[in-house]
């Protein structure tokens, strides 16, 4: 049987598929042929992912329908948000209660059995980042993308110095945009893949960072992670992975946090204080 499973975006979410993918040929024996549709700029998360066997780079949503019908596919599994309900699951009284992985896989017609976050990882992956192997590394992630998730600067870059004064290295990973830290001994921002970044962090001390795909990589190496949140919380949203631990923000808004449209002008997570970070990463 000839299946297509179209996730074409974000981050976490398209690391999330390498779960969902698994799931659905352990759970669809029937299955001998995957296409995943996804995004180009994401061809890096599922490589080496033994589930699948091919990739469709669609340039638009017309691209997934056209491709559907021309090649015939038995079965199509599409977890991926394709209407705007699709966004604030966790506010309905149908969903409210599920992680975004468990939403995504109703959607696919499955259960989750296996609560895992896969990434894989290669000899030239692992090769790429030999020399920054080192147990007083601490990898650090400062921007999502969505600003009521992201912590203050200025509470980074005092932790980053803490850590510093520790006799801890800093490396700092992410995209060109992430917002820089002043002091650290390496800037990593857009010099690795996805599969190097979960390399190096698979030997660091311990990664600190937000409810971000990069977190996700954390989650999926096994290395001791520690996860800011304030927007979202653990129950709906980002990594949950034995080695990770939260820090969830007191906010004003309960029982339903805002995920992205803060009203009050002054995003809950930034009550998190140095501190409590410096305490759990020590």
């Amino acid at each position: 049987m000839r299946s297509a499973f179209v996730l074409l975006r974000t981050l976490g979410d398209v690391i999330l598929g390498n779960t969902l993918v698994k799931e659905i040929r352990e759970q669809t024996s029937e299955i001998d042929y995957l296409c995943w549709f996804i995004n180009k700029e994401y061809e890096n998360i599922p490589k080496n992912n033994p589930y699948i066997n091919s990739l469709f780079f669609p340039d638009d949503w017309d691209d997934v329908l056209l491709e559907l019908i021309k090649n015939k596919y038995d079965k199509v599994f599409i977890p991926y948000q394709t209407q705007h309900t699709d966004t604030y699951w966790h506010q309905t009284s149908e969903y409210g209660n599920l992680h975004l992985l468990d939403f995504y896989a109703l959607r696919c017609r499955i259960k989750i059995k296996d609560r895992k976050l896969l990434m894989f990882p290669d000899d030239k992956d692992f090769e790429k980042v030999k020399d920054f192997k080192d147990k007083k590394y601490i990898i650090i992630h400062t921007t999502t993308g969505v600003p009521t998730k992201d912590w203050d600067l200025n509470k980074f870059n005092i932790l980053s110095s803490r850590l510093k004064d520790s006799e801890f290295r800093i490396i700092q990973v992410g995209s060109k945009n992430d917002k820089p830290l002043k002091d650290i001994d390496l800037d990593l921002r857009d010099k690795l893949t996805f599969t190097e970044i979960t390399a190096l962090l698979k030997d660091c001390y311990c990664f600190v960072g937000l409810d971000s795909g990069i977190s996700y990589l954390a989650g999926a190496s096994g290395c001791k992670s520690i996860v800011l949140q304030g927007s979202t919380i653990p129950v709906t949203s980002g990594p949950f992975t034995q080695n990770i631990i939260h820090i969830v923000s007191e906010t004003g808004c309960q029982p339903v946090r805002c995920h992205a449209n803060c009203e009050k002008g002054n995003p809950c997570i930034n009550s998190i204080d140095v501190n409590t970070v410096f305490d759990k990463v020590i």
